[in-house]
């Protein structure tokens, strides 16, 4: 089964032969009805929520459990040393964002930067900023912004893929060539200098 091995980190049994979707951070009201529409429409597909607070951890328990829905879970935060664990332990990770998001159209989450260095396939919404990153069927798969309809058909798409595939691994190579903090260091100096 693909998601054993993080199956074994959060420590919860299941029978699914599921592959594994994570998504990482707090949840706004718009993410978690998506998360959980999306929990519904793909049965076979176990979602790992991990980030905010416990309290909106424990809700989101709740209403999942009221809901019947099996296949998601919400670790709620855990200490950062322990997030390479559950990346690699993805098969996909989604990367949702939304225009209640202040700060969306000039933000660089670091999100972003830690999934690629994880080499999986990356479903994320192309808001300007994120583009500016992330390009369709190069490095990740991108969804319009809040369009549930193209977000769940990315992800059907995205669902074809093998595990260790071209998409993750170019993020991959493209985050060590580009975005350690060495280069970032590197590159603001270059600019000083200039």
């Amino acid at each position: 089964v693909i998601a054993l091995k993080l199956l074994l980190v959060i420590d919860i049994t299941s029978s699914m032969e599921e592959i594994l979707l994570a998504v990482w951070g707090s949840l706004l009201s718009s993410w978690s009805s998506c998360i959980f529409k999306l929990a519904k429409l793909l049965p076979d597909v176990l979602f790992i929520v991990v980030g905010g607070p416990i309290y909106e951890a424990q809700k989101y328990r709740e209403f999942a459990n009221k809901e019947k829905l099996k296949n998601i879970t919400f670790i709620g935060q855990i200490p950062h040393i322990q997030t390479p664990e559950y990346l690699y332990a993805a098969d996909i990770l989604l990367a949702l964002w939304s225009y209640e998001v202040p700060t969306i159209n000039y933000c660089s989450p670091l999100k972003i930067f830690e999934y690629m260095a994880a080499g999986r396939t990356i479903l994320a919404q192309g808001f300007p900023t994120i583009l500016e990153v992330l390009h369709n069927n190069e490095n990740a798969i991108i969804a319009k912004p809040d369009s549930f309809q193209d977000l769940y058909d990315k992800l059907k798409y995205a669902l074809d893929f093998p595990v260790n595939n071209y998409i993750g691994l170019n993020a991959r190579s493209e985050v060590i060539a580009n975005y350690t903090w060495e280069m970032r260091v590197s590159n603001i100096m270059n600019s000083i200098v200039k």
